[in-house]
């Protein structure tokens, strides 16, 4: 599922796939569904006061994408991979509107992570490319409009299985690539220098601290 939290206060659920019974054989199934939740109120766990939204309209995926929030946090964007698409839920009239990729643009997998800086609004998508998944691309949540960073050679992004995420005490993003490919995982990416930087975790008890 695509799903993001606007200020910690209401979380956002988008689409996602129904699996098939262990062992039972069967096919899974997208679901277009979109959901919302106040996180601000007490509710019984077993009867959580889910809310239902009207889900994209437009032809995005519905599985295996990524939901970013605006700066303004009156909207937020769901970018599909495949087909490469985007569109816009405005929180206020609770209305979808398309948003054109930039022509050209390879961002083409599936399972791929995007995250936005809030103190500017782009929003960021590493292993965004088919020829190479040394490439990370910024977008425009407004324009789809883009450029591709080159990521460094260190970098193993593991389809499917690596997070990406805006830290805002450290102002930065942090990338857990989620990957035995190196015996090094975690790695934060700083916008205003354009420069990453291996995180070296450590704990007696294991990866728990950054």
């Amino acid at each position: 599922m695509a799903y993001a939290t606007v200020d910690e206060n209401t979380l956002y659920v988008h689409g996602g796939v129904t699996l098939p019974p262990p062992g039972g054989g069967g096919t899974s199934n997208d679901t277009s569904q979109f959901f919302s939740l106040d996180l601000t109120q007490n509710w019984d766990t077993s009867n959580p006061p889910w809310k239902e939204l009207t889900p994209s309209p437009h032809p995005t995926r519905i599985s295996r994408h990524s939901m970013t929030v605006s700066p303004n946090r009156q909207t937020l964007t769901i970018w599909s991979t495949y087909p490469n698409t985007a569109a816009n839920y405005s929180i206020s009239t609770a209305s979808w509107t398309p948003v054109p990729l930039t022509p050209g643009l390879l961002v083409f997998e599936i399972g791929l992570h995007a995250a936005s800086d809030p103190t500017t609004g782009a929003v960021y998508i590493p292993g965004a490319n088919i020829l190479s998944d040394k490439m990370m691309a910024k977008l425009s949540f407004l324009t789809g409009m883009s450029t591709m960073i080159d990521l460094p050679p260190a970098i193993v992004t593991a389809r499917d299985a690596y997070s990406f995420a805006w830290c805002q005490p450290r102002k930065s993003f942090i990338l857990f690539m989620g990957s035995n490919a190196t015996s090094t995982s975690f790695f934060e990416y700083k916008t205003a220098t354009n420069k990453w930087t291996l995180l070296v975790c450590s704990s007696s008890k294991g990866l728990d601290a950054l």
